[in-house]
């Protein structure tokens, strides 16, 4: 199950709870500006025990490829956000989400200053296994692909893609100094093994997970808003996707899909044909603000 908003209530974690899934994939509230005091840890204790009894595992989801300014790390009077012509404050700040996600900004990862916000003993990836997280679910990979962070790297001598790999190896560290166990799960870019290479990548990832194989919605839709759901893939690019998808299979790898859908028979049709291909399917809505009403048929 896959929440990221909409989970700081009681009735909220109780709803989420209920849900029979082995894994969610949650934020940590408290990373959020004015949420500081929220019980992440208390969450993630309640999460981990399904309703009759047994374990589940709580992933934390963190965007390694972009600076959100309505996360903590942001400091209002000293960070700016990048323009058309220039880069933000601090200058690894590039440009912003070209899918339209508001106050997402994509960043050179490879910077030092932005990995130590993350890493070692007090970055956010250790806090976050200390609260009991058992791994992290890690958006825009795909940010090596981007046109002004290809430039950046490029201009700083970096290769990006190898660049990107690096970083992830880095973040499975510093979760694994806390927790031998802490799991990383790759969200989308599943053209990342053939940039860098199986041998390189898989030891580095405990999963991954794609996005919008079959179907999409619309970046920033509400969770009744129709324009999140049922935008079917091109056909083309759900082949590609499945060809990415089962290399990484290849290799040992776990393969999650999460495909926003509503409309009959388009949420059993992803169920089906996902499970056929090996690969463990969801299906919710865009904003991810609620446990999801299109659940498996059997599940």
């Amino acid at each position: 199950m896959y929440q990221l908003q909409d989970l700081l209530t009681d009735a909220q974690i109780n709803a989420l709870d209920a849900q029979p899934y082995d894994m969610v994939v949650v934020e940590a509230g408290n990373t959020v500006k004015n949420q500081e005091t929220f019980n992440t840890a208390g969450m993630v204790t309640r999460l981990h025990t399904k309703a009759d009894g047994s374990p589940r595992k709580v992933i934390a989801y963190i965007d390694i490829g972009q600076a959100e300014s309505f996360r903590t790390y942001w400091i209002d009077n000293q960070w700016k956000t990048p323009t058309a012509t220039k880069p933000g404050v601090p200058d690894f700040i590039l440009t912003a989400d070209p899918d339209g996600w508001a106050d997402d900004y994509p960043v050179a990862y490879w910077d030092q200053r932005w990995q130590d916000l993350w890493l070692g003993t007090n970055g956010a990836v250790a806090q976050l296994a200390r609260e009991g997280f058992d791994g992290v679910y890690l958006d825009w990979v795909e940010g090596y692909t981007n046109a002004k962070v290809v430039a950046a790297a490029k201009k700083a001598g970096v290769n990006p893609a190898k660049a990107m790999v690096d970083f992830i190896a880095k973040i499975r560290a510093a979760g694994r100094a806390i927790n031998p166990q802490f799991a990383v799960i790759q969200q989308n870019a599943p053209e990342l093994i053939d940039a860098v290479g199986a041998a390189k990548l898989l030891p580095n990832l405990d999963a991954i997970s794609q996005e919008d194989t079959w179907f999409g919605g619309d970046a920033g839709a509400s969770w009744g808003d129709a324009s999140g759901t049922d935008q079917a893939t091109e056909s083309a690019d759900t082949q590609w996707t499945i060809e990415q998808l089962q290399k990484h299979c290849a290799g040992g790898l776990p393969v999650f899909t999460i495909d926003y859908a509503l409309t009959s028979p388009n949420p059993r049709t992803v169920y089906t044909t996902s499970r056929s291909l090996g690969f463990r399917p969801l299906v919710s809505r865009v904003s991810l603000s609620k446990p999801t009403t299109t659940p498996p048929w059997n599940y």
